[in-house]
């Protein structure tokens, strides 16, 4: 049986008296990739902007508030920066997987079975007819047929554009990481002055009171005395 396109992935089975191989090839759509691609060029471009229009920002001079309101800024960006760099290491580690799984493509597992799965359950017999040849899935319903090593070219261009991707993205995220550690010692510094402030207040307002209270008192002592006196 042939491999027909659109089965992404095959298993490989032999049975001999030593041991099974076991063949996983994978293989994926690449629209997850180039959306996010975009996705973080937009964002890098905006986090470009706003680096320039903080830049003239001196965090000191800032109220408790505009900090709050800037450290949720850095939190959405950080938790976006990290949520893309870990999709990025998803996707490759699947080029990974399926570059590894070209190795077991030659001609002494030409001819074996295989269990070709028509879903995640499901699966029927097959024997592995071309081990020259494989269909790649490179998006929107496409296959490109390719030679074993094409494909692992491929795969390792693949796997190499997403490390420097990954390693654009790794300076940036640790400066906003760096920024938000700034801001929130600087929201601690300032949430101590505003605490002892308040503290210096009622402190100084105690002592006011006190003495008030004691001139009402004396005062209110003196009148029968005039009193005696006059008699």
């Amino acid at each position: 049986m042939e491999l027909h396109t659109g089965l992404k992935t095959c298993f490989l089975r032999h049975q001999s008296s030593l041991h099974n191989v076991t063949l996983v090839w994978t293989s994926f759509c690449e629209e997850s990739v180039s959306f996010l691609e975009r996705k973080i060029e937009v964002q890098r471009s905006a986090l470009t902007a706003q680096k320039k229009t903080r830049c003239g920002v001196n965090i000191t001079e800032l109220l408790l508030p505009q900090l709050e309101l800037l450290k949720n800024q850095l939190d959405q960006e950080v938790e976006f920066l990290s949520s893309s760099i870990a999709h990025l290491k998803v996707v490759q580690t699947k080029y990974v997987e399926a570059k590894e799984c070209l190795n077991v493509l030659n001609k002494s597992n030409e001819g074996k079975e295989l269990l070709v799965p028509l879903t995640s359950s499901m699966y029927v017999p097959g024997k592995l007819h071309d081990v020259e040849h494989v269909l790649i899935d490179v998006g929107t319903g496409y296959y490109v047929e390719k030679s074993a090593d094409d494909a692992k070219d491929f795969f390792k261009r693949k796997i190499d554009f997403l490390t420097k991707q990954m390693e654009k993205i790794q300076p940036t995220l640790q400066e906003k990481h760096a920024m938000k550690q700034a801001i929130m010692e600087m929201m601690n510094q300032k949430i101590q002055q505003l605490t002892a402030l308040g503290a210096s207040q009622v402190a100084v307002a105690k002592p006011e009171g006190g003495r008030g209270r004691g001139t009402e008192a004396g005062g209110a002592g003196n009148e029968p005395r005039a009193r005696v006196q006059s008699q």
